[in-house]
């Protein structure tokens, strides 16, 4: 997101806000989603802390991902998510209408290189943005790791 400053300069907008995942992920330092959970109440608590935006991380269901999107707009949040959510899909983030999604590989949603271009293009009807964060694949890949090919590649078609 970019916002004017008063000469006329454009700045970047800073998002900021926990993750959310199922109970199964091993990650630490996230809000727990389980089939109980009040998703609106949850989403209310850390806008309410402060928060611009909620990013939703993994182990969720399709249903858990529309109800965290839909708990972030009713509160005037950004919603991000990764593409690899698992058990959910990346067609469910994109449909739930999160608005970045991170990470360009689609890899555990066993596309095809024309189902990606499908979900491409579905990203761009929505508005919403890839963000590639190519980087990451650079330090944490090697050569005979397929998911730096795969998220350059991904990249590419999106461009």
């Amino acid at each position: 997101m970019i916002a004017s400053v008063s000469d006329g300069l454009p700045i970047s907008h800073i998002l900021h806000g926990p993750i959310f995942a199922g109970p199964d992920f091993d990650g630490g330092g996230w809000i727990e989603v389980t089939p109980s959970s009040d998703l609106n109440a949850l989403v209310k608590e850390v806008r309410d802390a402060g928060s611009t935006g909620i990013k939703i991380y993994t182990n969720l269901t399709a249903e858990q991902v529309q109800g965290l999107a839909q708990a972030a707009r009713d509160n005037e949040l950004a919603v991000w998510s990764h593409l690899v959510i698992s058990p959910a899909t990346s067609l469910d983030a994109i449909e739930a209408g999160v608005s970045i999604l991170s990470h360009a590989v689609f890899s555990r949603d066993g596309l095809s290189p024309e189902e990606i271009d499908d979900r491409l293009n579905l990203m761009k009807e929505r508005g919403a943005a890839l963000d590639a964060t190519l980087r990451v694949y650079q330090y944490e890949t090697d050569d005979s790791d397929p998911r730096g090919t795969t998220a350059y590649n991904t990249t590419r078609r999106a461009n």
